[in-house]
């Protein structure tokens, strides 16, 4: 079966948790014997190549101006995705999985005679745009920068339009993101389908050894206790609320902690400076920049605690099961599939407000012991429910839902 999977980019060109799904969707399919094609953005345009993974990658050249980027996230896979179809021979498409969303648009206004398809609802696309280029404006005072976020504000009502009225599937990877899209944008429940995401539990695994390295690397001792979060570093991941209430905790505790953010991103001068101005050396918060993937199991394994302080837009919060695959408890603000995952396994390790003084004090009771976390064993037994596979099954009954939706009725003889 021939399938096109549409996305903003794809692992390991991005490092983004719903680019990891991407990628892990398309392998596991490819393993299946299916023909994918992954549509997504990247820094050159590429007819068709084969990927380590065994899929077929395309891609089209992403601008750096933020409102023609946009643009082209609409235009470029419907201009792709339509050379496809038109191509003579070959198998014919049979399904679309489509996880942009001004991909899905471009593709319903430009596509005649589309393939079945359905749609995977990462988080809002709009409302993503607005929260994230809007305060990098008010920095940059860029009119790139503003024409961005406004499209993203103009993009909202179309998105739940779309959305709300359309009849086509749509994949969520939590029930947060599932109750989003009932309460928010009006899609009916019986069009929604709940398929979590995985995790290489093999590879995310506790190593003794690798807590040791990164440990000393950073200089933390017995003694210390490490705090690590894994994140790119952007506004909506709340990074700033997490150094406050960890400048915080440093004044209110005796407990001896050090924290260490993992990730690269546009917002890295901001949050030094920002740690700066509280008084935090690099004896107290270290910033390890980019992490390739090999060696973020040694990185989860040397901490004590994760934290994930996301303020918005979290379909899933992969790092929560990664982290967890590793042995260590989290902790994570409240309003995203993140805090989903954390609240089944330890309800206490949900902070109510993602507010820094909120996430201060629930530090405070974790390194006071008032509040008790998940043993490793707890964590780890938890994270192994979580695989590719059963992603990949659940996308592949998603498929065979939509595909019957579309068949002809079976002719009855007389």
């Amino acid at each position: 079966m021939k399938i096109i999977v549409v996305n903003d980019s794809v692992y390991p060109l991005t490092m983004g948790g719903s680019h990891r799904c991407v990628f892990e969707q398309c392998r596991e399919l490819s393993a299946l014997g299916h023909d994918v094609v992954c549509v997504t953005a990247n820094e050159a345009a590429v007819a068709r190549v084969q990927e380590p993974g065994g899929f077929y990658l395309s891609t089209y050249r992403r601008s750096e101006n933020s409102l023609a980027k946009a643009l082209g996230f609409i235009t470029e896979p419907a201009r792709i995705i339509g050379a496809i179809l038109r191509e003579k021979g070959g198998e014919p498409v049979a399904c679309l999985s489509v996880q942009m969303f001004p991909s899905l648009l471009g593709l319903i206004w430009n596509v005649p005679k589309l393939p079945p398809f359905y749609y995977v609802y990462h988080g809002s696309y709009a409302r993503e745009m607005w929260t994230q280029l809007w305060p990098r404006f008010k920095r940059s005072l860029k009119v790139s920068d503003l024409l961005g976020a406004l499209y993203g504000a103009m993009m909202i009502p179309v998105e739940r339009w779309v959305l709300g009225h359309g009849r086509f599937p749509v994949v969520v990877l939590s029930n947060y993101t599932r109750r989003q899209l009932i309460d928010d944008l009006g899609v009916k429940d019986d069009r929604i389908v709940v398929v979590p995401g995985g995790c290489d539990t093999q590879h995310f695994s506790h190593s003794a050894e690798g807590r040791a390295r990164i440990r000393a690397r950073f200089g933390v001792d017995d003694d210390t206790s490490m705090i690590i979060s894994v994140r790119r570093l952007e506004e909506r991941m709340g990074l700033d609320c997490l150094i406050e209430a960890y400048a915080d905790l440093r004044q209110r505790s005796e407990k001896k902690v050090k924290l260490v953010i993992v990730g690269k991103g546009s917002q890295r001068d901001y949050l030094e400076r920002f740690a700066y101005e509280r008084g935090l050396s690099s004896n107290e918060l270290a910033f390890a920049g980019f992490v390739p993937d090999a060696e973020l199991p040694d990185f989860y394994s040397a901490a004590d605690l994760f934290v994930m302080p996301s303020l918005a837009v979290e379909g899933f919060g992969l790092p929560v099961i990664e982290a967890m695959s590793c042995g260590v408890p989290v902790l994570a603000t409240s309003g995203g599939g993140h805090s989903d995952l954390v609240a089944a396994i330890a309800p206490q390790c949900v902070v109510p407000q993602a507010t820094a003084r909120a996430l201060a004090d629930a530090l405070v009771d974790i390194f006071s012991g008032r509040t008790k976390l998940p043993d490793r064993s707890a964590c780890e037994s938890y994270a192994r429910q979580f695989s590719w596979g059963r992603y990949c099954s659940g996308n592949l009954a998603v498929i065979d839902r939509v595909l019957a939706q579309k068949s002809p009725p079976a002719q009855t003889r007389a």
